[in-house]
């Protein structure tokens, strides 16, 4: 909801938004419940500071026991909705739809609760954003959170593979973005008592483990931290979470009380076709990875060229966290630098295949302790796929990686001799604007964990000027790759 890695920011709500149920369903694509009234929020932020009792851990008990609500959340960055979530509450039981726009994935959750405020079992079913909440999922996820040990059941039925990992006791499951997994923390936090309380979490996305601090100021403003991110909430009595700011980011969640028997929000499917007048086409691909047995979903753009041709290709690999073929971050909404690049590039004759990350979007979770390692395998798949087509020249191949992406790109150029040149943008190894190849470097990690301070986001400090300026940089990369290729250069 609000970890922040170097490739992807996370926050909530600032108050003083207005917005009606009409206009958040003009963004996804879905009805607004007859009479649906406007939200006024600038009441759910109350004023940070003032010191009241603490909150006691025996009454919160006694209130969440008998809870029960269904709220509606949407979280923007500025004015553009990143995800929108249900959720509904009941004794012992929290379910969630959750949307993400930029993920272009739908999550089901639903996750067993007690007295005590932890989660002790929590089910996931992920499916497109575009499908329905009672659609086949194209992943089934189980996670048993019991005492030390976290139990993961991925799949379903015989099929399922079962993985264990060792955890702090107590830990509960994190979401990014999710408002029911952050209200459960802050039941959590309450039952615990206390001025502060200090809660181990395990990211479902990414698979890290985390931890989170949260500090009461007064008895319905916690101030949560994880790593160097604050979140500041307003929480009912009864636990109920009304709001949320990161100071920090303006990001920000924005919630409405769920009306009697209405629909849950829909996310339109992402568009990924090329723009009009483009001397390119732009193609849904899926390329299979035996290794790791899954099928990941991208968009390959190809230059018009003459019948019988062959141009030459690159593959993007995204930087740490789960991320789409476009790369964008909601720290700058609206950015997508990897589809800026593939633009840029097919308008010189070369084509790119990016694909969404591993969970994300329309390609499959695979393995929740996949490591760099295994993300090197799924671009050495995308790869052999490019050079089965016949309107790719196989023997002028090219990587761009940003980030985790840039420490991946010459972990596959170690084993792939053929390939003209990578581009390791702000990866592990040094590089000028004329790198055409370079040597591996090694030491798989998990996608998505820090690798700086956990409050450091590199495109949001770098901003639009900075990027603009790098994805030149990699044009030009490219584009030398294909006119060295063109002269018959090794």
């Amino acid at each position: 909801m609000l970890f922040v890695t170097n490739d992807t920011l996370f926050g909530l709500i600032l108050p003083g938004i207005v917005l009606t149920a009409a206009a958040i369903c003009a963004v996804y694509s879905c009805r607004p419940a007859a009479g649906a009234a406007s939200t006024n929020l600038p009441h759910i932020i109350t004023a940070i500071g003032v010191s009241l009792a603490v909150p006691s851990s025996c009454s919160a008990q006694q209130q969440v026991g008998s809870a029960r609500w269904t709220s509606d959340f949407v979280v923007l960055a500025g004015t553009e909705p990143l995800t929108a979530e249900r959720l509904t509450r009941s004794t012992g039981r929290l379910e969630s739809d959750f949307l993400s726009r930029q993920q272009a994935i739908r999550v089901g959750m639903v996750m067993t609760t007690g007295a005590d405020g932890l989660v002790s079992r929590l089910e996931t079913s992920i499916r497109h954003a575009s499908d329905s909440a009672t659609a086949p999922p194209m992943q089934q996820v189980a996670m048993t959170f019991a005492r030390d040990t976290l139990i993961l059941s991925i799949g379903s039925g015989t099929a399922a593979t079962v993985q264990r990992l060792g955890m702090a006791p107590g830990t509960m499951p994190f979401v990014n973005l999710s408002a029911a997994v952050m209200e459960q923390l802050l039941i959590r936090a309450k039952v615990l008592g206390g001025g502060t309380a200090t809660i181990p979490l395990f990211a479902v996305a990414g698979g890290q483990m985390l931890t989170a601090l949260v500090r009461w100021i007064g008895t319905d403003t916690a101030v949560v931290a994880i790593g160097a991110a604050e979140l500041r909430a307003n929480v009912s009595p009864s636990g109920q979470l009304l709001g949320a700011m990161v100071p920090s980011s303006n990001v920000r969640f924005v919630r409405s009380d769920a009306s009697a028997g209405s629909a849950p929000v829909a996310v339109a499917p992402p568009d990924y076709s090329a723009p009009a007048g483009a001397p390119y086409t732009a193609e849904d691909v899926r390329v299979r990875n035996e290794k790791g047995g899954i099928t990941l979903a991208g968009t390959l753009t190809i230059p018009r060229h003459a019948s019988g041709s062959r141009v030459p290709a690159v593959v993007m690999i995204t930087g740490s966290g789960p991320e789409d073929r476009d790369s964008g971050t909601p720290a700058l909404p609206g950015w997508k630098p990897f589809r800026q690049i593939a633009d840029t590039l097919g308008r010189r004759g070369i084509a790119v295949l990016r694909l969404d990350d591993r969970g994300v979007g329309g390609s499959d979770l695979g393995s929740m302790s996949a490591t760099s390692a295994d993300f090197a395998d799924d671009i050495r798949a995308a790869l052999a796929y490019l050079r089965t087509r016949g309107d790719i020249d196989g023997s002028k191949l090219g990587l761009i990686g940003h980030s985790e992406g840039g420490m991946i790109a010459p972990m596959v150029a170690a084993t792939d001799s053929s390939l003209r040149g990578i581009r390791a943008d702000r990866g592990t190894i040094p590089h000028r604007s004329d790198d055409l190849g370079c040597a591996g470097a090694r030491g798989p990690r998990i996608k998505g964990s820090p690798r700086r301070g956990a409050g450091h986001d590199d495109r949001a400090e770098q901003g639009r000027t900075g990027l603009a300026a790098r994805q030149s940089s990699l044009a030009q990369v490219l584009v030398r790759i294909r006119s060295a290729a063109d002269r018959g250069a090794g």
